[in-house]
């Protein structure tokens, strides 16, 4: 997810048909958390990689977030536990 909310937020920033964007969950949650195991334990083989996604999960939700310049809605639904919270704040 992280990959894919960093390479869609700038085309949707640029996009001029679009004017707002919402951001909510699927289900009974916005979010449930994040699979600590997979995201912590997964890639312990491929540090490389490890960096990779948690550059671009900083980048999208720290950067760009904080940054877009168009309005942006958390749409809170259920839970929002762990990393939910910084997309929601940004």
């Amino acid at each position: 997810m992280h990959y894919e909310m960093d390479r869609a937020l700038p085309d949707i920033e640029a996009d001029p048909e679009v004017k707002a964007v919402v951001l909510t969950g699927a289900g009974e949650a916005y979010c449930a958390g994040q699979d600590l195991k997979e995201y912590f334990r997964g890639l312990d083989d491929n540090p490389a990689e490890r960096r990779r996604a948690s550059e671009a999960s900083e980048r999208w939700r720290n950067r760009r977030l904080a940054t877009f310049n168009k309005p942006t809605i958390a749409m809170v639904n259920g839970y929002c536990i762990g990393g939910g919270f910084t997309q929601t704040l940004s």
